[in-house]
């Protein structure tokens, strides 16, 4: 459940426990131990591919009221899917990417008391874009980041 005292923090870590449990794991059984196929930004986990990197991009607060504290918040992730492959198998990072987009999409309700968004406090979910961004050269790596926001209203009591 996302909290009011740490909102940014609380909503990654929601977003990033319905991903890993909606998502398929491409290396599923051959993953090392140390590696997550869906981590945050900032993680010192050895990377391997395909891997989906959360993170917070920004924050918008509107009040619900002139006598009020509690606001709207509006916020805004992206998830940078990273491959070394491209296409529609499912190693390759439209794949991951389109993974990723049906597993938000459809975990808004989510089947058990706290295993969607909704559930946890975050409403709205709206793509924002996506787009590729691939490094040059034959080795380069595949990259497709999806923005993506929902909103979050802080208590009103």
């Amino acid at each position: 459940m996302v909290s009011d005292n740490s909102i940014i923090h609380d909503s990654l870590l929601t977003i990033r426990d319905i991903l890993r449990n909606g998502c398929t794991d491409p290396l599923s059984g051959t993953r090392s131990v140390n590696s997550q196929f869906i981590t945050l930004k900032g993680s010192r986990r050895p990377k391997e591919f395909p891997v989906v990197v959360l993170d917070h991009v920004s924050s918008v607060g509107t009040p619900l009221g002139i006598q009020s504290e509690a606001m709207d918040m509006n916020l805004t992730f992206r998830a940078d899917c990273q491959s070394t492959s491209v296409g529609y198998d499912n190693k390759g990072v439209d794949w991951v990417a389109d993974d990723v987009i049906n597993t938000l999409r459809t975990s808004q309700r989510g089947v058990s008391p706290q295993s969607g968004t909704q559930s946890n406090g975050l409403y709205d979910f709206r793509i924002l874009n996506t787009f590729p961004m691939d490094e040059p050269g034959p080795k380069g790596l595949h990259r497709r980041i999806i923005t993506f926001n929902y909103h979050y209203q802080t208590d009103v009591s």
